[in-house]
């Protein structure tokens, strides 16, 4: 919604469209909200400190569902003051209008939207029916409307498929705030990362390289380990006594490590695997053939399997980080 007065700033807010009324600023008014849609709106706003939400009046008050086109464009930004839940499961409100506010063209919003992947009906769609990762967009959609100066996601792209990953991507790459990601998502860090930033040792310091030079830098730290024997016994002990419980040490540690190294090894055959096919397709995608326009649909096709193998590359190569960090902590 955009306030008429220029200097304000643009908010996002639930949506309540209003049969034969109409509230305006410092207006006190009481009504019932019904539709499963409003209900979700009025929900959404009771969520928020400011229970502020938008009401507009409907052109034809006997729509039960309407469109966009359905609803007037000029309306009240309002506040909650007090909600009541009645037993037909009907909620009734009142409310205070604070300022006028005009709503942006649905065709813009639909754009911005767009960028999040969604499209079509699912503009429209009740939030309820959103599956996690959609609820996980949307709200990631809401907080970049409203511009804030920075952004902390932590681990933004679990849950998600390829697609809606690609999406939130390049909907990050598009923010213009600052932006903290915690992620093993190596593909969304190359994408949106300008620095990294390294957690080791109980400390925290900038990372002078890039996601291959932390892998090496990974490789090199488990290299450099020097292997100490637990011995369990006491130093002046039976020496046989020592070399058991070393022995045993050993044996454990040995215990930890092969399920964990079998790991490794497949997770090398499919990087390896990955990798390979990248190749042959950068290659393809690097002869001017390949954009004749015979070749369009295997060009679409290339594509695709292209910045599909970007996202499997990018979550094999965390796993392969992840298992050499876990056999770092067992030792040798």
């Amino acid at each position: 919604m955009k306030p008429e007065n220029p200097t304000r700033l643009q908010e996002t807010l639930p949506l309540v469209p209003l049969r034969d009324m109409v509230v305006f600023p410092h207006m006190m008014a009481p009504f019932v909200v019904g539709r499963e849609s409003s209900i979700h709106a009025l929900e959404a706003a009771l969520a928020t400190p400011s229970k502020r939400l938008f009401l507009a009046a409907q052109k034809n008050p006997q729509l039960d569902e309407p469109s966009p086109k359905d609803i007037y464009s000029v309306g009240v930004v309002a506040t909650v003051a007090q909600s009541l839940k009645l037993p037909n499961g009907h909620i009734k409100v009142m409310v205070e209008g604070v300022r006028r506010a005009r709503i942006l063209s649905f065709e813009e919003l639909r754009d911005y939207l767009g960028g999040f992947d969604f499209r079509g009906d699912r503009v429209m769609a009740p939030v309820a029916e959103f599956s996690g990762g959609e609820k996980a967009r949307l709200t990631l959609a809401l907080l970049a409307r409203q511009r804030p100066n920075l952004l902390l996601l932590d681990e933004p792209t679990n849950h998600l498929d390829i697609e809606m990953r690609e999406a939130l991507t390049e909907a990050l790459q598009d923010y213009e705030g600052a932006l903290v990601v915690v992620a093993h998502d190596r593909h969304l860090l190359r994408a949106t990362a300008d620095e990294l930033w390294l957690v080791d040792d109980g400390a925290v310091r900038r990372f002078d390289g890039d996601l291959d030079d932390y892998r090496d830098w990974v490789l090199s730290a488990r290299a450099k380990e020097v292997p100490v024997e637990a011995a369990t016994a006491p130093a002046g002990g039976d020496r046989r006594v020592q070399k058991r419980a070393a022995a045993q040490e050993r044996q454990r540690r040995s215990d930890l490590r092969k399920p964990l190294q079998q790991q490794l090894d497949r997770i090398e055959q499919e990087l390896d695997a990955l990798a390979t096919e990248k190749r042959e397709l950068d290659a393809w995608l690097a002869a001017p053939d390949a954009y004749l326009d015979e070749r369009k649909d295997r060009l679409k096709e290339v594509l695709a399997r292209h910045g599909d193998l970007g996202w499997q590359l990018a979550r094999v190569e965390a796993k392969w980080l992840e298992l050499h960090e876990a056999l770092e902590r067992i030792g040798a």
